[in-house]
Order: C-alpha cells, then sequence, then structure tokens
C-alpha cells in the first residue's frame, strides 16, 4: 500500500462517521434543506469502487471523491443494496493495515484476575520468607559466639579473711566500757556502693586507724579514710562492697511486690537484695575497735544496661532481632513483668517476644501477625532488666505484612461492526476511558497492571485495549486513562485490572 493509501485511510473515519449521520438527520424546523446531491459524482464513485478489490483501494477511492454529505447518503443507499453484499465481503476480508493503536498485551492472556491476585501474593510471601531466612542464617555464627559469654562463669570479688584480732571486735566494750570506743550510727543507711559513709561515735581517738566491712566470706578494706576525729569519721564505700558482680548475680525477685511497675521505676527494692555486713572500725595499733551493721545496696549506674548494636535494625513481621549489649541480666522466666522489651514508632507499638534474655544479649521475634499499622521509620527500642533500669536505641525501620488487591475498572468498549450500516467501516472507533485517579495511601503501591478482552468480533486482530500511561510498578500514584479501540469490522469490550499491595489491615484509600 502507498503512503497516499496509508493517509487516505486514516482519514476515512470522518468520513464514515459522516455518512452514518446523514442516515440519521432529520433537518429540525426552520433548518433548510442540505443542497441537492450530485448524482454523476456519485455515480463515477461507485464505478471506481466496484473497481477496487481492497479495504485500503476503497478507503483511497473514497479520499479522492471527496464527496458531500448529500452524496455520502446517496452512497450509503446505494451500498446497502444486496449486489453491493460480495464487494463488501471482499473489503473486509482484505482490511488495511493496523494503525496507530497497538494490540493488546498477551501478558494475562487467559489467566483470571483473582489468579493474578493469588500469584503476586505467593511471590510476596515467597520474598518475605527468603528475606528472614537469609537474615537468620546471618546471625548463627554470632549468636554462637554470644551464648558462649553468656554460659562463662562471672568474675566474683575475692575477699581476704577477716584480720587475727576479730574475736575482740566482737566485744565493742573490749576493756572499760567507759573508756572503749563505741559506734553510734551511721549514715546514710542503707549505704550505696561509692557514697560516702559518716560514722557517728566516740573514742575513735586522734591517730587515724582502719575502717573495714566483715561479711560473711571476709573482709573489703574501705580505703584510706576521707576524714577521722575522736567523735566522727568518713570513709567511702567501695566497689567490691556490692551485692552482685553483675546484672547475671541479681536476685529473681528484686521488687517488693514482684511487679517493676512503669520503664524507669527503681522505688521497689527489697531489702533481702542488699549486702548485709558490719562496718568495722579498727582503732590505731591493733585490730579491735567496735562493730555496727550495715547495708550497702549496688551502685546503679554500673548495673544499668546498655545497647550495642541491634540487628537487623530494619524489621517486618516474624523476624528475629538480636540485641546486643550488657547488663540485660539474665533471666530464665520470660514471663516476669520486672523485665521489659518495647517497641515504639510514637503512639504505634510493635510487639516483639523474648525467647533469650540473657546479661549480654537478648533475641526477640516481631509478633507475625502485626495488622494495620504503614511502614514506619525512626522506632525506639527500650530494654528495661530486673532493676526497672533502662536502655534506648532508635532508629529501628517497620516493614509490615502485605495484602494484595486488585482495582478493577470497565467494560470499556469500542465499535466497527456495522450490522447494516455503515457499510464502509474501514477505520472505526477509539475511545478513550478515564479508569483511573488514585493517589493510594497507607504505603500501598502497584505490582502489576493489564488490559483483559473480554469480548470481541473480528475479521482479524484489528481491536485491543492499553493504557494511556503504563501505571508505574512500586508507584503509589495510579492515574491513567484506558483506550479502547476497533478497526475493520471488529468490536471489542475489555476491562483494566491493576494489583496493589499494602500493609496488611489497612485501606489503599
Amino acid at each position: 500500500m502507498s503512503d497516499r493509501d496509508a493517509r487516505c485511510g486514516s482519514r476515512l473515519l470522518a468520513c464514515l462517521l459522516t455518512a452514518l449521520t446523514i442516515l440519521a438527520w432529520a433537518p429540525p424546523s426552520g433548518t433548510a434543506a442540505p443542497p441537492a446531491a450530485g448524482p454523476s459524482r456519485v455515480e463515477a464513485f461507485l464505478a471506481d469502487l466496484q473497481k477496487a478489490s481492497t479495504g485500503a483501494q476503497a478507503a483511497a477511492l473514497l479520499e479522492k471523491a471527496n464527496l458531500s454529505e448529500a452524496e455520502l447518503k446517496l452512497v450509503a443507499q446505494e451500498l446497502g443494496k444486496p449486489s453491493w453484499a460480495g464487494k463488501l465481503d471482499a473489503f473486509k476480508r482484505t482490511p488495511p493495515p493496523l494503525g496507530a493503536h497497538p494490540p493488546t498485551p498477551l501478558l494475562r492472556k487467559g489467566t483470571s484476575a483473582q489468579q493474578v491476585v493469588s500469584d503476586v501474593r505467593l511471590e510476596l510471601e515467597q520474598e518475605h520468607t527468603a528475606r528472614l531466612a537469609t537474615a537468620k542464617q546471618a546471625q548463627l555464627r554470632r549468636l554462637s559466639a554470644l551464648r558462649a559469654t553468656a554460659n562463662a562463669s562471672p568474675s566474683r570479688t575475692t575477699l581476704r579473711p577477716a584480720g587475727r584480732g576479730l574475736m575482740q571486735a566482737n566485744s565493742p566494750f573490749a576493756g572499760d566500757p567507759a573508756t572503749a570506743a563505741h559506734i553510734d550510727g551511721i549514715r546514710p543507711s542503707p549505704v550505696v556502693v561509692g557514697e560516702t559513709l559518716t560514722i557517728v561515735g566516740s573514742r575513735f581517738g586522734a591517730t587515724p586507724g582502719r575502717v573495714v566491712i566483715w561479711t560473711e566470706d571476709g573482709i573489703i578494706e574501705c580505703g584510706p579514710h576521707l576524714t577521722w576525729s575522736d567523735r566522727q569519721i568518713t570513709v567511702r564505700i567501695p566497689v567490691e562492697a556490692r551485692p552482685w558482680s553483675s546484672m547475671r548475680d541479681v536476685p529473681p525477685n528484686i521488687h517488693d511486690d514482684g511487679h517493676g511497675g512503669r520503664f524507669g521505676d527503681t522505688s521497689r527494692f527489697r531489702s533481702a537484695a542488699n549486702l548485709e555486713a558490719r562496718i568495722w572500725v579498727k582503732l590505731a595499733g591493733g585490730e579491735t575497735g567496735p562493730l555496727h551493721p550495715i547495708e550497702i545496696g549496688p551502685d546503679l549506674t554500673l548495673l544499668t544496661p546498655a545497647i550495642d548494636s541491634v540487628a537487623p535494625s530494619a524489621l517486618e513481621p516474624g523476624s528475629e532481632v538480636v540485641i546486643e549489649g550488657r547488663n540485660f541480666g539474665n533471666q530464665p522466666d520470660l514471663h516476669t513483668s520486672i523485665v521489659r522489651l518495647e517497641l515504639k514508632f510514637g503512639g504505634t507499638a510493635i510487639r516483639l517476644d523474648a525467647s533469650e534474655w540473657r546479661d549480654n544479649y537478648i533475641v526477640a521475634t516481631v509478633w507475625p501477625d502485626t495488622a494495620r499499622v504503614g511502614r514506619l521509620s525512626g522506632g525506639i527500642l527500650r530494654v528495661a532488666n530486673r532493676l526497672a533500669l533502662e536502655a534506648v536505641e532508635g532508629g529501628i525501620t517497620f516493614t509490615p505484612a502485605t495484602e494484595v488487591a486488585e482495582i478493577e475498572r470497565g467494560p470499556f468498549r469500542a465499535s466497527c461492526h456495522p450490522l447494516g450500516f455503515p457499510p464502509l467501516c474501514l477505520f472505526g472507533d477509539s475511545n478513550t476511558y478515564p479508569a483511573y485517579d488514585l493517589a493510594l495511601q497507607n504505603g500501598w503501591t502497584v505490582q502489576e497492571s493489564w488490559i483483559d478482552i473480554i469480548e470481541s468480533h473480528s475479521q482479524g486482530a484489528n481491536y485491543g485495549g492499553y493504557f494511556e500511561r503504563q501505571p508505574e510498578d512500586g508507584s503509589a500514584t495510579l492515574r491513567t486513562g484506558v483506550v479502547a479501540w476497533a478497526d475493520a469490522y471488529s468490536l471489542v469490550e475489555c476491562r483494566a485490572h491493576v494489583v496493589v499491595s499494602g500493609p496488611r489491615g489497612t485501606s489503599f484509600r
């Protein structure tokens, strides 16, 4: 076919639509009738058309004839006669080449929309499972090292035995009670490791001696005194006098009622959790001197938990997360309400279930059925040990479980099948429908899109449907129309399908 034939064909639609209009046209009252048709021009065109053998030739002749509306009406009446049936069939069997409209992609031909949604859902779930498996494998070696460290015996303070004058010290009034040294009281009580202890009494002497803490296991030197007078001594409680060498040694029932309350509540310690001992003032020149009961609490600054790392920091439902740090405290009973593990994104909490809780690491799993939560960032992870002391780590992200939905539009139709008229339907119908105008909400995005032909009739494949702008995978914007087209004695009915995915339990609207 020549370039001129193609140009003629591309303008034939307007001519055919005009002819169709003439068939049904009746001038309104008071309107001048159309000019009289020229029989000689119509006859000449019909004679030329009788010689044509293809649809392209017929289109070229119609373009060349440049008939008026009245003349086109006469042509339509003539072509409706039975004598032209064979010629019109020949035009149908040799349709013109496809125009500017692409055929419908066959990506999902013969597949139901429900099956596509199921396929996409399965694919996303498989990707999710593979990510979790890969992350868990990467953590196994590190966890082996952490478990070995957690099972090692903690270092303990070595106490030296009490001095030989201990028996004399059991009698605070050794010698003449009127002249023996005496402790009237100590403050504060209880005292905390690292604090200054003031010992008030009498007859300590002007010459400094020594102050020690006498425990069941031996004695702990308080180091050089800070002040020493006949009636008052001040010393600092050494770190060796702490009740526990680390959080691994903290008694399990550290609070009065077994409930730690809120994060940061350290007000309800059991007194039995402190170190119960005696303060012993050793007077100058010997191993004798008065005793007084003393209760020593821990230095909480040495037992406050700290988070060194969180892996992975990008979480999703079912993720196993390993929190490394110190002073978490060994916790065999993970149902206790005193230890806490919390992940929050503002007012939104994500549930974490701990499976291992040791002094130097915690293993937890993100609740797999987390729903109605979008993509989150800037999460804060908080860990509280049995002392209700807490550690905080930020920068956590959360990608929720996904749901899949289909957004269907249509049906959209186009027709170039005359069913009696117009008789020369070669280049036919092209309709553009405004199908989608959505800004997807709550983190939903496009996964897949296609056009499905649900009904068609044609002498050839001269019909189809396509998106004006193909929806972009991964985009949250869905704005496009659908073009349905039919040429050369065809008709088509199609639907548009877009599959989207987003957080389970939320809506894309």
